[in-house]
Parts: structure tokens; C-alpha cells; sequence
């Protein structure tokens, strides 16, 4: 149990990771930089930071599934589509 817990609150620290690394457009070499990782390490000494292409293939993983949600919100809501044009043609 205690196993599980762990490896879920590593799961949501790694998707984080990733949505601030897409949002913020940093380079993912900040993962490897050592002042980044003691940042986290204050908190949780237990932390193990993924690699580059770890981190890569969460910050794609993570993108299309946002792609995805946001093509089934519009998808399901055909007003949307519209209103989306009007306010980005405006």
C-alpha cells in the first residue's frame, strides 16, 4: 500500500515536472542541472528526477492528452467551434 502511494505522488511529481518544463519553455536539460534538482531535494530527499528523454516522452505523453481532451470538449460542443472562430478572427 504504502508502495503505491509513493509510486503515485512520483507519477503526479513527473507530470508537474512536465506541464512546467511545456509551459515554461524551459530546456530539458534543466532536469540534469544540479541546482534544480536540490530545489526538490529540500522537500523530498527521495526523489528520483528522470533523465532527458524520460522527461521528453512525459511532456509529449502529456500533450496529447491534452490535444485530446480539447478536441473531445469541441467535438461534443458545436457552438464552441464557433465561438472559438469568432473570438480568434475578431
Amino acid at each position: 500500500m504504502i508502495i503505491l502511494i509513493i509510486q503515485e505522488k512520483m507519477t503526479l511529481f513527473y507530470r508537474m515536472l512536465a506541464c512546467f518544463i511545456a509551459v515554461t519553455n524551459v530546456p530539458l536539460s534543466i532536469i540534469e542541472e544540479w541546482s534544480f534538482q536540490q530545489l526538490f531535494l529540500l522537500w523530498n530527499p527521495n526523489i528520483n528526477f528522470p533523465g532527458r528523454r524520460g522527461i521528453r516522452n512525459l511532456v509529449i505523453k502529456e500533450y496529447k492528452a491534452e490535444r485530446e481532451r480539447l478536441y473531445d470538449y469541441f467535438r461534443l460542443d458545436p457552438n464552441l467551434k464557433v465561438q472559438m472562430a469568432y473570438v480568434l478572427l475578431s
